[in-house]
């Protein structure tokens, strides 16, 4: 039998962790319904595994960092997809070069190199 949350620490997951769940999954998918299908999929997963970490840093890099995965498994993601995951980390979640790549798996500097390009694309608009 695995273990389970209780609700309390169920409810403060959600309320604390959807959001940027649902921002990072639609970042990558660019489909509303997707995001959401992946955002309860990804609670439900931490939910299902039991005792939470006890790092609020390091829970909230675990939830995102399986967010970024789950929707790898789900799309190829494009450069602009790419660009758009790098800002939101960095700007939206206000996570640092390098735990943004640890989330996407990659290099400080191509998190910067996204961002530089994100930025770009913004100036030309």
């Amino acid at each position: 039998m695995r273990p389970t949350l209780d609700r309390r620490e169920a409810e403060r997951l959600v309320n604390t962790y959807a959001d940027s769940i649902l921002r990072l999954s639609y970042a990558c998918l660019g489909d509303t319904q997707g995001a959401q299908a992946l955002c309860q999929t990804i609670l439900r997963q931490r939910l299902e595994q039991g005792a939470c970490l006890d790092d609020p840093a390091k829970e909230r890099l675990w939830f995102l960092r399986a967010t970024f995965r789950a929707c790898q498994k789900h799309t190829t993601l494009d450069p602009a997809a790419k660009r758009r995951v790098a800002w939101f980390l960095c700007e939206g979640e206000g996570l640092s070069l390098r735990e943004a790549a640890r989330v996407m798996g990659g290099f400080p500097g191509t998190v910067a190199a996204l961002l530089q390009e994100a930025d770009g694309e913004e100036g030309a608009r």
